[in-house]
């Protein structure tokens, strides 16, 4: 049990007395060290104003003269204000709970929502997972005039418990309700209520609260006599008793005049009392969970009414006996007055129980807005504590640190100093830094630059290995590029769009050349095979091949060898084709170290039938042959061979450029032109041949 618990004071504020309570814990259990029994001498019939004054004094009497410093209270409301209910709810998940209490709530009480404090506790739970709840309810206005007696009195509220759910603590705390006495009924006879519970099988099954009390039987006693309250209080405590089967006043009652009708008085309130008991008592019997009551425990300051026991005894036909409560707790010297009030203990020290060890029934009825008033009160105050300890801290330390700050002054200009030069450092380091990166990028350029032209030359060597005696290899050059997916030309004039080793032009209109680009292309692409005469003939060489390379949603790398040059013309019916084809073939069956083919795709471009002297067979390549990354354009490539006009004008071999232009290989194409007369060199020095011109990409 926390502390703080610990330090709340246990009161028990009755309509005619106020007792407080005190238990300290030992190694030996609880001690009763100290308690207070102060009576009020209150007429009912009094203001309730005049009321709270004398309950507020009581209060700081009783507070006063045990020497009690607590400010955090724990206090009971009378039995007859509060709903209490067993209910047997069905098996929900227990968060579920609550929102069920509150309705079934609801429909007992007919009161908003705002104006009720309610709590609950689960006592058990069935085999068939339903819960066993005591439901707890008041209004708030009720515990708001016992509110204002605490707080006027300088305390403050911590619980608000219930007077017979506090005793029933006791008595099971105690033993004097063990769990295998049967049915026990407890009255606790008070002077404003007869609270009425039933524990079954070590549970608690039904309380019920009777408004016919002590109060009543003073009530009765100062009518008959014609007395005042307080009057009538006084005869009832020396010469009150309860009468029955024609018994005579006990030996201690007090000699009377009119001591038959203080006796009559009496006896009319105690037999509607007991006709009240015996209904209870018929209703629990009657429940499912009911049976005959086999014991009645009864205390309460209105029980120590002479022959109230037997009284009741012998009307109800129950074994009555009284409470031990004074004898079942040792009592310090504090707590000696407990012996003279032994039948208003047991609601007191259920109180005081609560502040150490866990009780059978636990519930808090503190009204919402009083929570919410003490969270602030809490609030401020470790608020203004914080700020108080800061301030002291502050001024303890600053008389402390003044030296300290001058010398930490000195420390942060020499680091300032520091700064500032590490700051300069940073800006040289940052520009260093800045030229190691780039050198770093121009290094890696130069890498894959030389990768990209080391990984040609086995591809090349492949090349020359596999070439026929009889061909003469006027390039080679080396391509590379990207391929961007979906992009594709279909071929025809003007050639391939974006092909797929073609530029922006393809292959382009007379000859292998286009508008900017030879076999650089990122699509499918096509060829125009020249001018033949006045007509003009497209033929589709490559189509969606090349194409089919670029896939997925990247752009791809490209690596090509670009060959170009002549075979021997051949028959009439080959043409030089037989070459090509062996020389194609060999270029596909070359295979790399392990198994797979060389090149992924050897395209091959044909060309017409051209007649040169053996001269131009060892100079073409022509000027400024610089390799680039396509064909690149001419006005006429090898092309006009249907007629001699092309080559009196001049147009045979060479054209503007043919291969060459702004392409792969490079300007001026294979020669440097034809003149008029169709050879290289003066006219008629060189001696002509007719070959077959080629030019093959292969793909790796």
């Amino acid at each position: 049990m926390a502390k703080s618990r610990a330090k709340r004071v246990a009161l028990d504020i009755g309509t005619s007395s106020i007792k407080v309570c005190q238990l300290d814990q030992t190694k030996e259990g609880f001690v009763l060290s100290k308690f207070g029994h102060f009576n009020l001498n209150i007429d009912p019939a009094m203001p309730p104003e005049n009321k709270k004054e004398i309950k507020i004094e009581a209060i700081r009497e009783a507070l006063a003269a045990l020497k009690i410093k607590h400010k955090k209270t724990i206090f009971a409301v009378p039995g007859q204000s509060v709903f209490i209910r067993n209910r047997t709810l069905p098996p929900v998940p227990e968060s579920k709970v609550t929102q069920i209490v509150q309705y079934e709530i609801q429909q007992q009480i007919p009161f908003p929502p705002d104006q009720i404090a309610l709590d609950y506790q689960i006592l058990k739970r069935t085999e068939a997972r339903e819960y066993e709840v005591l439901m707890v309810a008041i209004k708030v206005d009720t515990v708001d005039s016992l509110a204002e007696v605490i707080t006027d009195s300088k305390l403050r509220i911590d619980t608000v418990d219930v007077g017979p759910l506090a005793a029933y603590n006791w008595f099971r705390y105690s033993g004097e309700l063990p769990p295998d006495g049967g049915i026990v009924a407890c009255l606790d006879f008070g002077a404003s209520t007869t609270d009425i519970f039933i524990e079954s099988g070590g549970e608690l099954r039904m309380t019920r609260s009777l408004t016919i009390s002590g109060n009543q039987v003073t009530e009765a006693i100062r009518d008959a006599l014609g007395l005042t309250f307080v009057e009538a209080e006084q005869i009832k405590k020396g010469s009150g008793y309860v009468p029955f089967d024609g018994q005579g006043p006990p030996a201690d009652v007090q000699p009377h005049p009119e001591i038959a009708k203080i006796a009559e008085a009496i006896a009319g309130v105690l037999e509607r009392l007991v006709g009240e008991i015996a209904r209870s008592f018929g209703y629990f019997r009657s429940q499912p969970s009911g049976g005959p009551v086999a014991q009645i425990l009864l205390c309460g300051g209105a029980a120590a009414l002479r022959n109230l026991g037997p009284f009741l005894q012998a009307r109800l036909g129950v074994p009555v006996r009284f409470t031990d409560a004074a004898n079942r707790i040792p009592i310090g010297e504090g707590g000696a007055d407990a012996q003279s009030f032994p039948l208003t203990l047991p609601t007191s020290l259920g109180l005081a129980l609560r502040n150490h060890a866990s009780c059978p029934v636990e519930v808090n009825l503190i009204p919402p807005r009083i929570i919410e008033a003490e969270k602030r009160k809490e609030k401020v105050v470790y608020w203004t504590l914080s700020f108080l300890a800061v301030v002291l801290i502050l001024l303890s330390i600053i008389p402390l640190k003044a030296t300290e700050y001058e010398q930490m002054l000195t420390l942060q200009n020499q680091l300032d100093k520091n700064i500032e030069l590490y700051t300069n450092l940073d800006s040289e380091y940052n520009e260093v830094k800045l030229e190691l990166e780039n050198l770093e990028v121009k290094l890696e350029r130069i890498q894959k630059l030389r990768k990209r032209r080391l990984s040609a030359l086995g591809p090349i060597r492949e090349i020359a290995s596999a070439l026929p005696s009889d061909v003469w290899l006027t390039s080679i050059t080396c391509l590379s590029g990207y391929a961007k997916p979906g992009e594709a030309s279909t071929g025809g004039r003007g050639a391939g769009g974006r092909g797929a080793f073609g530029g922006l032009g393809g292959l382009g209109r007379g000859g292998l050349s286009g508008a900017s680009g030879g076999f650089a292309g990122l699509g499918a692409g096509g060829m125009s095979l020249g001018r033949r005469g006045d007509r003009e003939e497209t033929r589709g060489m490559m189509g969606g091949g090349m194409g089919q390379r670029a896939q997925g949603t990247e752009p791809q790398p490209v690596n090509a060898i670009s060959i170009a040059g002549y075979v021997p013309k051949g028959t009439q019916e080959s043409r030089g084709t037989e070459r090509i084809e062996a020389l194609v073939k060999n270029l596909k069956n070359l295979k790399r170290k392990n198994g797979k083919p060389m090149f992924s795709e050897v395209v091959f471009f044909p060309e017409e039938v051209q007649e040169v002297d053996r001269a131009s067979l060892q100079t073409v390549g022509g000027s400024g042959a610089t390799p680039g990354l396509g064909m690149s354009r001419g006005s006429r490539g090898f092309g006009g061979r249907d007629d001699d006009r092309d080559r009196d004008r001049g147009r045979g071999l060479s054209g503007l450029g043919g291969f060459g232009g702004m392409g792969a290989l490079g300007g001026g194409a294979f020669g440097r032109g034809v003149q008029p007369g169709g050879y290289y060199g003066p006219a008629g020095q060189a001696k002509r041949d007719t070959v077959f011109s080629f030019s093959v990409v292969l793909v790796f």
